[in-house]
């Protein structure tokens, strides 16, 4: 539930193909809490303009235009005689004036708890004055980009859309979504700075190493072989969780020559958003490029074990689940054989969390963080070019901050290690 606003995210299956082709498709939509029907609009707006993007993706800008529709139901009921934007739009109006986009970025800094809460009590008589919790400034920003991105798209739509257009209705469209893009960049933010780089520390790096290679921690179960193997996985290739939820079978090879004689572990990692074939629910999220990456030949033997003997077992003993390519599955009750999904993800994290000395922060990114760290490090170590691996690494574009971040952090470290040696020397003289 999206704080008990009357516009709500669903994700529908919708069953394509036939006999053994036949799968389903997840798409998300949004749904008038109460009349059941879905709100045409956004939702045609997000598999009209935004079909390639993540069923993630669809999810969150949803839930924006959601805060949306609710702070037009509170203009409703203060005004009965207000239009809507797409009542506006189809009538040749503008979708919404600067004054309005000016009020809706007020509300924008509250929750969607309280805009709710103002919905269900306010009239044309009492109009009462949000109070609640602040967001923060990214989900703020959110809402306004995604709402403006949206207002041009209807606007496109209603008047740019139509067969026999003409110049001076071209002109208006123009002219208005000017006033839209205008009005709403004035009222960003200014972006938070990005946030810091959490990894662990080398003591913290040490207990993790020990608890990963021996049996305190992660029993020697079919759970605990898969959930060390998880743990190890993430450290060692830096992958986001979500890629890791999203890897198969067929993504690790584990005898890649890469000169004669010389043989590494590779793993693809495919951006595919959007995956019918995936039978969770929530699909993982999928973020960065795809791109192969190197790991440790010991790393790719204990994968594959894993996939010929615990993994084998587990889609064997259900009653229900087709072989599919997807790495790791749950190993008990009614999902054995299914993909775990990132509650399962999470667990596995929980157990670090409980290892004495470890920060309350830590999560499955921390593990990225520190990998990264790790290869900068020795990159800069080995007088390496440091953007170029870490890009490549990180599957990241050319055009991304993220290497120049882990240097950032690189070149911190060295500076603090100098300064504790210079008052060193100033102790001794």
């Amino acid at each position: 539930m999206i704080e008990n606003l009357t516009a709500q995210t669903k994700i529908i299956l919708q069953p394509i193909g036939y006999g053994v082709t036949k799968h389903s498709i997840r798409r998300a939509i949004l749904l008038d809490s109460r009349s059941g029907l879905p709100c045409e609009f956004p939702t045609l707006y997000i598999y009209r303009n935004l079909g390639q993007k993540s069923l993630n993706t669809h999810l969150a800008i949803l839930r924006d235009l959601a805060f949306f529709l609710e702070w037009t139901l509170i203009k409703k009921s203060r005004n009965p005689d207000w239009m809507s934007p797409e009542t506006r739009v189809k009538n040749n109006l503008i979708a919404l004036t600067k004054r309005e986009i000016d009020d809706f970025s007020g509300w924008c800094d509250f929750t969607s708890k309280e805009l709710a809460r103002i919905r269900s009590i306010d009239n044309s008589r009492i109009h009462s004055i949000p109070s609640g919790n602040l967001v923060d400034i990214s989900t703020s920003n959110s809402r306004l980009r995604n709402l403006c991105n949206y207002l041009i798209w209807l606007t496109e739509d209603f008047i740019e859309g139509l067969l026999n257009i003409d110049d001076d209705s071209l002109v208006k469209s123009e002219k208005y979504k000017n006033i839209i893009f205008k009005s709403f960049e004035k009222n960003y933010k200014s972006d938070k700075k990005p946030a810091p780089i959490y990894s662990l520390d080398s003591k913290q790096t040490a207990t993790f190493k020990h608890a990963i290679y021996s049996d305190e921690l992660f029993s020697n179960t079919n759970h605990g072989i898969r959930d060390r193997l998880i743990a190890r996985f993430l450290y060692e290739t830096g992958l986001r969780s979500g890629e890791c939820l999203k890897l198969k079978c067929t993504d690790i090879l584990d005898n890649y020559e890469i000169v004669p004689g010389k043989f590494i572990g590779i793993i693809r990692v495919k951006h595919k958003p959007n995956d019918s074939l995936d039978p969770r629910p929530k699909e993982p999220a999928s973020k960065t490029l795809s791109g192969d990456i190197s790991v440790s030949k010991n790393l790719t033997n204990d994968l594959i074990k894993y996939i010929t003997n615990e993994r084998r077992l587990a889609i064997s003993m259900s009653p229900k689940v087709k072989e599919h390519q997807y790495l790791f599955v749950c190993h008990s009750g009614p999902t054995i054989g299914e993909p775990i999904s990132q509650r399962n993800l999470n667990r596995v994290i929980s157990k670090l969390k409980s290892l004495k000395d470890f920060p309350e922060w830590f999560s499955p990114h921390t593990l990225r963080h520190t990998h990264f760290n790790e290869i900068a490090n020795l990159a800069y170590s080995k007088g390496k070019d440091v953007r170029s691996i870490l890009i490549q690494r990180g599957r990241w574009t050319n055009t991304s901050t993220m290497p120049s971040r882990y240097s950032q952090r690189h070149i911190i470290d060295q500076t603090a290690e100098l300064i504790q040696e210079r008052d060193r020397i100033l102790d001794g003289e």
